[in-house]
């Protein structure tokens, strides 16, 4: 941030401190990220094509119905 008030900053030596912590395992955060990278494509070839579509109208039509059993429920 360009303008930073003086008064914000912080004047406590613990704050530059660096904290130390464990390293994550590189299989763990390999396979996270290869996780991620599907969920992303996945993500982007269902928004292109009409399933994507197909989809967000069945969950409308679902959650809609699960609102209705609740508010009945609750009556």
């Amino acid at each position: 941030m360009m303008f930073r008030l003086r008064f914000l900053r912080s004047t406590s030596t613990a704050a530059s401190v660096p904290v130390e912590r464990e390293p994550a395992s590189p299989r763990f955060s390999s396979l996270s990220g290869a996780g991620w990278r599907w969920l992303v494509r996945l993500n982007r070839r269902i928004e292109d094509c009409w399933l994507g579509d197909l989809l967000g109208v069945i969950s409308l039509f679902v959650t809609l119905g699960i609102l209705l059993v609740i508010g009945w429920a609750v009556q």
